[in-house]
């Protein structure tokens, strides 16, 4: 089913997304569920989107050049791609239930390309060249 108020948080994406596609950055957007996990594809599982949902968010990303999309919820590393988006959930600090340890996602740009790595808490490094 879809969430009681989805359409006025499309609409805010979508007027988010308009604003920041005229600057000259990366846009990196940051989501508390994943669109999917590993295929746009894969069945419904209470941590990804619903299908029905899922094309039209990542048309409107598309449509105006997301770069990333952060996530969380699922307590463990998962990356993925849909038409030249990255998709990365990230481990958790304090639960984590995949092979990753404890620890946090760092985002680098380079080149106007933005970058998630998964650092665990004793590898996190004191500074990000």
């Amino acid at each position: 089913t879809i969430a009681e108020g989805e359409e006025e948080m499309y609409e805010w994406m979508r007027e988010a997304l308009a604003k920041a596609s005229e600057r000259d950055l990366p846009i990196i957007l940051v989501a508390h569920h994943p669109i999917f996990t590993e295929s746009v594809n894969e069945d419904e599982a209470g941590v990804n989107l619903p299908k029905a949902m899922r094309k039209k968010y990542l048309s409107l990303l598309k449509e105006y050049g997301a770069d990333l999309l952060l996530s969380g919820h699922l307590h463990h590393c998962v990356r993925a791609e849909w038409e030249g988006i990255r998709l990365a959930t990230t481990g958790a600090a304090g639960r984590p239930l995949g092979e990753e340890g404890s620890g946090i996602t760092i985002v680098t740009i380079t080149d106007g390309t933005p970058t998630p790595t998964f650092y665990d808490i004793p590898d996190i490094p004191c500074k990000i060249k």
